[in-house]
């Protein structure tokens, strides 16, 4: 867990410090960044932290199993041209669905107070930024089927507009609950949504509905989504317009969501310029590919939940974010090297084996993704809560801009050469984009440079063994024509027993969460276990 080893101390003022690669350096420099003298109030924010996680990770697993299995069923009903139109069109929808929030969520959690008039106020916002999304997606759907040349597109678009006429009331009370940490409430708000989005969608894509039963099922969840938070808020007053209050959130929410923006727009670009360069089924292709990846980023999804509301709970107390930055980094960059780097070498037995053997060519698209995602987010993961939970809403807004006309200037080059190609030349960008960060967050944190490099330095050094094993079995899978699910168990057990070993070789802080997290669970079944006392 991202704070499982962070303490009242953790949350002190911080000096700037360099991570040695060994590992008893590397456990000093988390040390380092810690004032010893404890706090009540910090210790019980390290507690809420860490039960915030288990669950928000709860949440994050159980959609991820939903959306998972939604897909296995789905991937084989559809082809890649019809999954690529949907790529398509969420992809054109999404350019005005970072309205509906509007960042309006961001601003809540930041705010110092958020009491009745502001929760009114930013209600007030999002129903302005969503009825200005939903406006402009009805206008824009025509285009989008003629500039892509097909009319699904255009009803796709169409069916995403109703979603964002809801959206103001799911925003408000969700931006509560993570506010205030209530994320059991978030648990079962995420698991009834994704489990209403996955079951409509694969029954309407198996009547016959098609692709367009993808987009009704998103639809379906949109309004079990509303219903809960509907239903587990103490009273509607939140939900009565005030225009008092309302330029503050505009102002912050405006910058939020032009951030927001520019970011989608980054991930949509390659299915938005492949669609129109190459065609639909190439774009279904890559999407088929990104979602192998993505399952990491759904598992994990439970950790982002949290890191922005804890980061902000750490600066309204007056106290720093490195402590919080280098440790969480440390846990994160392993855990993204190891996943991401299983997943390349496994992707061909794993995409037949998950989705169909129809999506086998995708598999030559994961390993370029998965590089793009390794170097491109090394510091944006945890830089962008950063940068919101201290005010500066304006740092992100930037680099998403640099970084999008990067984007688009390199696919549009590299499209004409084909997917594959312009997927490796996105190698640049992943570049170009890690050093803004390396650049610009030590600036804003304190954080030196050499920390943050020898900290991903470190996770690289210990994921190493891990992937020369995957690959050794790996060659020796392909060797004896090893099937799907036999080729995946053969690589996944030689590559876990060598990542385990040598993240206790170095002993990193991850190997002893997972430590932590078994004592845990085994004193809890013990607990349960024992015969309760009669009276």
């Amino acid at each position: 867990m991202l704070y499982g080893h962070l303490d009242s101390s953790s949350f002190q003022p911080t000096t700037t410090g360099q991570t040695s690669l060994g590992s008893r350096s590397l456990n000093h420099e988390y040390k380092r960044f810690t004032d010893p003298s404890p706090e009540l109030a910090l210790a019980t924010l390290a507690m809420n932290v860490r039960s915030s996680l288990v669950l928000a990770s709860a949440a994050a697993y159980g959609s991820a199993i939903l959306s998972l299995g939604a897909m296995l069923v789905v991937s084989r009903l559809l082809t890649p041209a019809e999954f690529g139109l949907y790529a398509i069109a969420l992809a054109a929808a999404n350019l005005l669905n970072v309205l509906r929030d509007g960042g309006v969520g961001a601003y809540i959690i930041q705010h110092k107070q958020a009491n009745m008039p502001v929760l009114r106020a930013a209600f007030t916002a999002t129903s302005i930024f969503s009825l200005l999304c939903a406006t402009g997606l009805i206008l824009i759907a025509p285009w989008a089927g003629v500039f892509y040349g097909a009319v699904e597109v255009t009803h796709l678009v169409w069916i995403t507009a109703f979603n964002a006429i809801l959206t103001p009331f799911s925003i408000v009370v969700t931006a509560e609950l993570e506010r205030a940490m209530r994320f059991k409430a978030v648990l079962w708000l995420q698991l009834l949504t994704a489990a209403a989005g996955a079951f409509i969608s694969v029954a309407l894509v198996g009547v016959g509905f098609g692709v367009y039963g993808l987009a009704l099922g998103t639809t379906a969840a949109s309004v079990v989504n509303v219903g809960y938070c509907l239903w587990v808020v103490d009273g509607y007053r939140r939900f009565r317009p005030q225009l008092k209050g309302v330029w503050p959130v505009l102002r912050f929410s405006s910058a939020a969501a032009t951030a927001l923006a520019l970011r989608q727009l980054d991930r949509d670009a390659l299915a938005l310029v492949i669609g129109r360069a190459i065609g639909a089924a190439p774009v279904g292709q890559a999407n088929r590919a990104g979602a192998l990846l993505n399952i990491y980023e759904r598992l994990t999804a439970g950790l982002y939940t949290v890191i922005f509301p804890a980061f902000a709970d750490i600066r309204r107390r007056g106290n720093s974010l490195a402590g919080a930055l280098i440790h969480g980094l440390a846990l994160i960059s392993v855990a993204s090297m190891l996943v991401f780097s299983f997943l390349a070498i496994t992707a061909e037995p794993a995409l037949v084996f998950l989705f169909g053997e129809q999506w086998r060519p995708a598999a030559r698209l994961v390993a370029p993704l998965a590089a793009v995602a390794l170097v491109g987010q090394a510091l944006e993961r945890m830089a962008t809560p950063a940068y919101l939970a201290l005010g500066r809403i304006d740092i992100p807004m930037k680099i998403n801009a640099v970084l999008l006309v990067v984007k688009l200037s390199i696919l549009l080059v590299a499209a004409p050469f084909g997917l594959e190609t312009a997927v490796w030349a996105l190698l640049i960008y992943a570049v170009i984009a890690f050093s803004l960060d390396l650049v610009v967050l030590p600036q804003v944190t304190g954080l030196s440079r050499t920390a943050l490099v020898r900290t991903l330095a470190t996770s690289a050094l210990i994921a190493a063994p891990a992937v020369i094993v995957g690959l050794a079995a790996d060659g020796l899978m392909r060797s004896v024509h090893a099937s799907a699910f036999v080729h995946l168990m053969g690589v996944g057990a030689p590559y876990a027993a060598a990542a385990w070993i040598s993240l206790r070789i170095f002993d990193h802080p991850l190997s002893k969460e997972i430590i932590d997290a078994v004592a845990r669970l085994r004193r809890r079944s013990k607990a349960g276990a024992q015969p309760k006392e009669t009276p």
